[in-house]
């Protein structure tokens, strides 16, 4: 039969878990808000700290994941596992947008062919730094 534990070691045992540092994985709506943010910034390593309010909890798990860093207090950059992370993004966007093009591209407008054309020079622009 298992000895109970006192209330006093049940709070050190508390205690310890919330110390301990948890690993955070960004999510894919996380590595989406982040793709966007490259994208808006033309697909620069380094972008803006000034972020849209439903953006911030996406962003702050990104950093918590390893995927930015603080470089300055008004600027966040890429880490390599970041730019790896937004790269795959873009490129899977890229190339289901491509594909849809390919096959019926009465259906794409401007704004449309604007996207992918801003989608591939942010891709070219993250591979070049």
């Amino acid at each position: 039969m298992a000895r109970k534990k006192t209330s006093a070691q049940l709070d050190r045992e508390i205690a310890a878990s919330l110390a301990a540092p948890r690993q955070v994985t960004p999510t894919d709506t996380n590595i989406f808000a982040l793709s966007e943010l490259v994208l808006k910034a033309g697909g620069q390593s380094t972008i803006s700290n000034r972020l849209e309010r439903v953006d911030y909890p996406h962003i702050r798990r990104c950093l918590a994941g390893g995927l930015l860093t603080v470089s300055s207090p008004t600027t966040l950059t890429l880490t390599p596992a970041g730019r790896e992370a937004v790269l795959q993004r873009l490129r899977r966007n890229y190339s289901s947008q491509n594909a849809a093009f390919t096959r019926v591209p009465e259906r794409f407008d401007a704004k449309d062919r604007a996207r992918l054309d801003q989608l591939r020079n942010a891709i070219a622009q993250l591979e070049s730094s």
